[in-house]
């Protein structure tokens, strides 16, 4: 973890619906280098080529920061943060794929509302439940009353993070951090 931004740090956000659009493309207008992973094959290629997410955030233009992947090892390895944006019935799915290539000092942003349906486990809890011991205190919360098109707007928005460090929590929310 890089402390005061002392670099701009590598980003990955898994799941390219409108939140995970929407918060790479907040962060890449801050600077960050976003690997923005898109699981639709056709929309990966729209979007490299129009830098639009037709399907999720309509109207929206992405920042230049982002660079859309269709590999979760691409997006995953080498990244400082991993923002985990895919609906809620396909978390444990995906951090299960994504987990060997997570390096070992990354923190992983939850973002997907919503409870696991066979387990009734949170998302935070999915992705402690899968990734390796040494990374469950990695994992932070990002929650509040948003809506993607507003943020993409910036409309004025407040959300919260939410971790047992505190140092990670104050991080992520310098990271996440806007005038709006």
């Amino acid at each position: 973890m890089v402390l005061n931004n002392e670099k701009k740090e590598q980003i990955a956000v898994i799941g390219a619906g409108s939140w995970g659009t929407a918060l790479a493309n907040l962060l890449g207008s801050k600077g960050y280098p976003i690997k923005l992973w898109v699981y639709e094959e056709d929309l990966f290629h729209y979007m490299k080529k129009n830098r639009e997410n037709i399907y999720y955030l309509p109207g929206v233009k992405i920042s230049e920061n982002i660079v859309p992947i269709h590999s979760l090892e691409e997006a995953v390895g080498k990244s400082d943060i991993i923002i985990s944006a895919t609906p809620s019935h396909t978390v444990r799915d995906i951090i299960n794929k994504v987990a060997p290539y997570v390096p070992k000092n990354a923190i992983i942003i939850s973002v997907s509302k919503g409870i696991e349906e066979k387990t009734l486990l949170t998302m935070s809890e999915v992705i402690r439940d899968v990734l390796p011991k040494g990374l469950n205190d990695n994992v932070l919360v990002l929650s509040g009353p948003s809506f993607a098109k507003e943020v993409s707007l910036q409309k004025p928005t407040a959300v919260v993070i939410a971790s047992e460090s505190i140092e990670m929590a104050r991080h992520a929310q310098y990271i996440f951090n806007t005038p709006f």
